[in-house]
Order: structure tokens, then C-alpha cells, then sequence
């Protein structure tokens, strides 16, 4: 009995398996040898990620997020900045980083870890410009001579008395004077404009000058109480107007129509409206002449009853009155 326990023993000493009173502890038993290691692939560990944003009604804010290869942050202040930054890993694995600020009175301004630079300035020596032309002796003379005349001529000037010298900015050309033709002009009561009621009549003649000529000129002028003038002659046009302070405009022009006719305008414009005289207003047909109406004499008899009516007005109005 004493050998089969011994037996039994030893068969389960050899049948048994790490494990089974280990409490569960793995690969290690009561009985078994010490802690060993097997060698395994490293622990991939899950990635750590994070974002957040935030708001408020000023226009304030903050947002960002960090996680794998890549982080960002930017906030904006209630004075309009906006601040921020971020950074990457890149295609050769370095670690690239931007920062960047933006705001109403610089712009946008960065700084970055990946901003190109600009090659390095080839070393050379400074540029030496050619010497100044130097005066040859003649050229000095000339100089010097020139800047003598220049300062004779000055004190001439300033010891003589200015005289008035009338220049000419115009052509000097004599110009055609044709006669201007002025009707006569009459208003109609009521209305804001006039027409000829008669046949021409010649006034201050206007100067007028040919087109093939050559010669032509223009002026104007005006002042700070609204007076003004203006004009202009040359080919076959001319026209010149002018308004004084009084608030009237007159003026008057020239030109040769179709058919070769010089006509001629003259207008003035004031309180009492606006009236012309021209040689090219539409003339009314010419009225028929009618005989002049002969007073009959009245006969005696007429003559008498005529005194007899009279004085029987005179008689009633005198006793009505009474």
C-alpha cells in the first residue's frame, strides 16, 4: 500500500502542468522553475488625440487640436488680433513649426521653421564709378564768362525801371471784318423770349477770319464774383460772351451757313429773360397793303342831331347827380 501511494506520487508529479496552482498567475506554478520572459513584438500603444474650441459674442475665440503627426492653436482678441501656430512632420521626417500673428495695422506677419532662404550674396568687390569729366581750360572760360554776363544782366535789370511790354500769345493776323446785323428786336409781353419784328440794321462790326487763313485765336478769363468772358475766332466761325456781376450774360456769334450766307447772333440774358436779334430767325410773310380809311364828314343834319344827342346826356347826368 505504502509502494502504490510512492508509485501515484511520483506519476503525478510527472503529469502535472504549471498553471494549475498558480492563482492565476500565467507561466508560473507553485512547483515550477522562476519567472521567465518570452520575447514578443512591442506594445503598439493607441494614439493620444485632443481638440477643443471655444466662443464668446465679442468676436473672441480659441480653437485647436493635437494628435498623430500634426498640432494647431489660434485665438482671436476682442482688439482684432488673431495669434496662432501649428506644426508637422514632413515628407523627410523633421518636424516642421509655423507661427503666425494677424492684425488691422501690420497684416499678416510669420515666422516658420520651413520659410525659404535666400542664397547667400556672392562676394564682391564694390563697383567703382568712372571719374567726373574734368573742364577742359577753354570750357572754364566759357563758364566763367557765361556767369559774368548772367550777373551783369541782373543788376541791368534791377537798376532799370520796369516797363510794361504787351505781348501777343495769339497769331498776328489781320482778320476779315464783316458787319454784324442786328435787327431790331421785339418781346412778346408774358413770354421769357424775343423775335424781329423789323428789318436789319448794322451795328459794331465782329471780326471774323477765313479757315484757309491760317490764323486763329481763343480767350477767357473769370474772376471769384462769377464774371467771365470768353471767345474765339477763326475759320468761319467766332464767338465771344461775357456776364458781369450784375448776374447779365451777353454775347454774340458768327458763322457761314449752307449756302455760304454769313449770319450773325447777338443775345443777352438778365432778369427780363432770355432775347436774341440773328439774321437766321424766321421772317413772317409781308402783310398786303390795305387803303387808308378816308373820314366821311357828317352832313348838317348829322351835325345836329349829333349836338342835340349831346346835350341831352349832359342834361340827364346833371339831374341824376341832383
Amino acid at each position: 500500500m505504502r509502494s502504490l501511494l510512492i508509485v501515484l506520487s511520483v506519476l503525478g508529479v510527472a503529469l502535472a502542468k504549471p498553471g494549475l496552482l498558480s492563482w492565476g498567475i500565467p507561466s508560473r506554478s507553485l512547483l515550477s522553475t522562476p519567472w521567465a520572459y518570452s520575447v514578443q513584438a512591442p506594445w503598439a500603444y493607441p494614439t493620444i488625440s485632443n481638440q477643443y474650441h471655444s466662443q464668446d459674442a465679442l468676436g473672441q475665440y480659441s480653437y485647436g487640436y493635437s494628435g498623430g503627426p500634426s498640432a494647431k492653436s489660434e485665438v482671436k482678441t476682442f482688439d482684432g488680433v488673431t495669434r496662432g501656430g501649428y506644426s508637422y512632420v514632413d515628407a523627410e521626417g523633421k518636424i516642421q513649426s509655423v507661427n503666425y500673428v494677424a492684425d488691422p495695422v501690420n497684416g499678416f506677419r510669420v515666422a516658420a521653421t520651413n520659410l525659404p532662404v535666400a542664397p547667400a550674396p556672392i562676394p564682391s568687390a564694390p563697383l567703382v564709378g568712372p571719374a567726373p569729366v574734368q573742364d577742359t581750360p577753354e570750357v572754364a572760360a566759357a563758364k566763367q564768362a557765361h556767369f559774368a554776363a548772367v550777373v551783369e544782366a541782373k543788376a541791368l535789370a534791377e537798376a532799370s525801371p520796369e516797363m510794361p511790354v504787351a505781348v501777343n500769345q495769339w497769331n498776328t493776323i489781320t482778320p476779315n471784318v464783316l458787319p454784324v446785323v442786328s435787327p431790331a428786336v421785339g418781346i412778346i409781353p408774358g413770354s421769357r423770349f424775343a423775335y424781329s419784328t423789323a428789318s436789319p440794321v448794322l451795328s459794331a462790326p465782329i471780326s471774323w477770319t477765313n479757315s484757309w487763313i491760317g490764323g486763329s485765336n481763343q480767350y477767357h478769363a473769370q474772376d471769384g464774383l462769377g464774371q467771365y468772358s470768353y471767345g474765339y475766332s477763326g475759320g468761319p466761325s467766332t464767338k465771344s460772351e461775357m456776364k458781369t456781376f450784375d448776374g447779365v450774360t451777353r454775347g454774340g456769334y458768327s458763322y457761314v451757313d449752307a449756302e455760304g450766307k454769313i449770319q450773325s447772333v447777338n443775345y443777352i440774358a438778365d432778369g427780363l429773360g432770355f432775347r436774341v436779334a440773328a439774321t437766321n430767325l424766321p421772317v413772317g410773310p409781308v402783310a398786303p397793303e390795305t387803303p387808308i380809311l378816308q373820314t366821311i364828314p357828317d352832313t348838317p343834319e348829322v351835325a345836329v342831331a349829333k349836338a342835340q344827342h349831346f346835350a341831352a346826356v349832359e342834361e340827364a347826368k346833371a339831374r341824376a347827380w341832383q
